[in-house]
């Protein structure tokens, strides 16, 4: 999934390989897993469990932490000096453009039958502009907007370096006002909520946490130092957040009387230093990853779930769908058995079918990945233990900017 940042020249900027940050590899495998979570809590419970509700309120960090780590590889690549615009487009787009429309079609077909070309294509076309073909395709949608404006982040940045403590603190006062009217404020009928019902499928609905990425990846060897010495911070900070996200979502249910899907939504207010907590917390996990992980029993399992999580990301509603539709029906199990047997089957046959089509001629068109060949299954090479200051972040081709949920 990762790969190393390329050494050609690009425009008068020649890249150098940097060293690989383990514990973005934490991150990613326990978001991905958080991310199938999600959707098979959501889809295996009634719409109106507030039980159900409950735990997706605490489990939808997911969408802005792969925000955040978006950003924070973006930024780690290429920062200060972007390069050629249009090499970095063209490379960028092409190794998520292609993964974008083949899933996209393929996630068309389960409703509308290919044998009806005319309605197939119409929705088809109308999905990529939309990234609504299935409820997890937006991400990429985004994503490839932060490339589009990736150039004058950097240069922005670059040219307001003093004032990066500044600007961070808008967005999120920013932020919160968007989750504001995005929750409570926004209309629901007519042309207007036909519009709004595409919400956070664009960048701006997520801008804080992409500069909080970008920001971490300029400021990394302050980052490490500050998360490393203010663990306890983190864990209340964490902890408060929690006691906060279920307060508003009691809040939600029993004040407001908004429904279960509505209360747990999350483009929320509360959602700002929740995930700020969130992120932060498991970035300090992923500290304590990086320099035990060489010889942790767990290394080859999140190193594998971390190399393949964008394969993960856009199959598994695929896998979850077909259980829905097939398995689920025919069984009758207690529901407490439900949701974890769905999470585990989803997790496991999305991780075997990614890791079988990665050594295959489809690993470009579909994961954006390229020299499929010259990866072997496993782990990397065992590295040295060494001090959280040195630490460095592990850039990502395309296919490595993870995708958070729709849900």
């Amino acid at each position: 999934m990762s790969s190393a940042i390329p050494t050609k020249t690009e425009g008068a900027a020649v890249r150098r390989p940097r060293p690989h940050l383990y514990q973005v590899d934490w991150i990613r495998a326990v978001t991905t897993l958080a991310v199938i979570s999600v959707h098979s809590v959501f889809f295996t419970n009634p719409p109106n469990s507030i039980g159900a509700g409950a735990i997706i309120s605490l489990l939808h960090y997911t969408r802005e932490a792969f925000m955040f780590m978006t950003g924070l590889v973006l930024f780690y690549s290429y920062y200060p000096q972007l390069g050629s615009t249009f090499h970095f487009w063209a490379k960028r787009f092409y190794l998520i453009g292609l993964p974008y429309v083949l899933w996209s079609a393929i996630y068309v077909a389960v409703g509308n039958p290919i044998w009806k070309p005319l309605a197939y294509f119409k929705h088809l076309g109308s999905a990529l502009l939309t990234g609504s073909a299935w409820y997890h395709l937006y991400y990429l949608l985004v994503t490839m907007q932060i490339y589009l404006l990736l150039p004058v982040m950097v240069w922005a940045l670059r040219k307001a370096a003093r004032w990066h403590g500044w600007i961070l603190l808008a967005s999120a006062l920013l932020q919160l006002g968007i989750t504001a009217v995005d929750q409570y404020a926004l209309p629901t009928h007519g042309w207007l909520g036909q519009l709004f019902q595409y919400r956070g499928m664009e960048w701006f609905s997520y801008q804080f946490y992409i500069l909080l990425g970008a920001l971490a990846a300029i400021q990394l060897e302050e980052l490490n130092r500050w998360v490393s010495a203010h663990r306890r911070l983190l864990l209340g900070g964490w902890l408060a957040s929690v006691a906060l996200a279920w307060a508003w979502y009691g809040w939600n249910l029993w004040v407001l009387h908004e429904s279960v899907i509505d209360a747990s939504a999350v483009l929320q207010p509360f959602m700002v230093p929740y995930c700020f907590f969130w992120i932060l917390t498991l970035y300090r996990w992923g500290l304590w990853w990086a320099q035990a992980g060489s010889q942790h029993w767990l290394r080859p399992v999140i190193y594998g779930i971390s190399r393949q999580s964008f394969g993960i990301y856009l199959i598994h509603p695929f896998i979850l769908w077909l259980q829905l539709q097939y398995l689920l029906p025919h069984l009758h199990l207690a529901r407490w058995l439900i949701t974890p047997g769905v999470i585990a089957v989803t997790a496991v046959a999305s991780y075997l079918i990614i890791a079988a089509i990665s050594h295959t001629q489809l690993n470009l068109l579909l994961l954006g990945q390229r020299g499929a060949a010259a990866r072997k299954a496993g782990s990397p090479r065992p590295a040295p233990r060494v001090a959280v200051d040195s630490i460095s972040v592990a850039t990502s081709s395309a296919a490595s900017l993870r995708t958070p949920p729709r849900r």
